[in-house]
């Protein structure tokens, strides 16, 4: 008798257990506070939550809110129309378990910048190399409408559904532009300037890296092909083919952008009627992934 009323009470525990941790929702990293939304189009919000999880988002724009309700994975995802207002915004997402308030967004233009060691040059130099005009870059670099975001090198086997390591979204000034990149730096600044809107810059680079690491399997297996099994993500990751998509280009795909600035191409000097043919497949494989078919993509 004891025995039974023990096991019934341990079920009834484990059931209220269950039941109060339920999961809250979660965002991918490139969604937060001070993050830069494409302006004037639409853009996507996403993440994960319970399965059928009832969703609020309230963007602060819209002046209504957004009702809808997590797939049985758990996956949820809405469209948002942005405008063209220099305005700060916030978005709000409420659910049974969750209350999160993004804070100091802004509307601009959005830009991918990758590619290899000239693009992960950071403002501060390197030893023995030091970034022209970068003292002065530095000192005047206090800018509330440039907006910075940076990706860890790290490599996967297989494509991340979120970033594993990064510097979230902050506002340019001179304690955090040292060790952002140069060129993405400078391009945007001066895009920023000339346009007057705000600008998001997305940095994901890394040094050294081959054309055929920044590929998708899908597209990369038409060329060569490609099995990781038994490879060692740690050893040369910037040349494994498709490590570095999968872990810092494939999380991103879902964020609205208006183009990419590209600077890579040295490692594969070897073998340009090969790069010939890999990086306008790459090209256009990013375009249709981002969905927008004919971006600019600067290199």
């Amino acid at each position: 008798m004891r025995r039974a009323t023990f096991y019934i009470l341990a079920a009834l525990f484990n059931l209220l257990f269950l039941q109060s941790i339920k999961a809250e929702v979660k965002l991918p990293a490139i969604v937060s506070s001070n993050m830069v939304l494409q302006r004037n189009t639409t853009v996507k919000l996403w993440g994960w939550a319970d399965a059928n999880e009832k969703i609020t988002i309230k963007p602060s724009w819209l002046g209504q809110e957004l009702n809808i309700v997590a797939d049985n994975n758990g996956n949820w995802s809405v469209d948002v129309e942005t405008t063209n207002s220099k305005k700060s915004q916030i978005i709000t997402i409420i659910s049974d378990d969750s209350d999160i308030t993004l804070e100091n967004i802004l509307f601009g233009e959005v830009w991918l910048c990758s590619g290899q060691s000239n693009m992960q040059q950071p403002l501060k130099g390197y030893n023995g190399q030091p970034t022209f005009g970068a003292a002065m870059a530095v000192a005047k670099s206090d800018n509330p409408n440039l907006r910075l975001f940076s990706v860890d090198r790290v490599g996967s086997k297989i494509p991340l559904d979120d970033l594993d390591k990064y510097t979230a979204w902050q506002q340019a000034s001179p304690a955090n532009v040292l060790d952002f990149s140069a060129v993405a730096y400078f391009f945007g600044k001066q895009l920023q300037e000339i346009l007057d809107v705000p600008v998001g810059l997305i940095h994901t680079s890394w040094g050294g890296s081959s054309v055929q690491a920044w590929m998708s399997k899908q597209v990369i297996s038409s060329y060569q092909e490609v099995n990781l099994d038994d490879v060692d993500i740690t050893e040369r990751t910037n040349h494994i083919p498709t490590a570095l998509f999968n872990s810092m280009i494939h999380p991103l795909t879902s964020f609205t952008i208006k183009g990419v600035l590209w600077y890579q191409g040295e490692s594969n000097r070897n073998e340009p009627d090969n790069y010939k043919k890999l990086f306008p497949a790459m090209v256009k494989d990013w375009r249709a992934r981002w969905g927008i078919g004919d971006f600019p993509f600067y290199y």
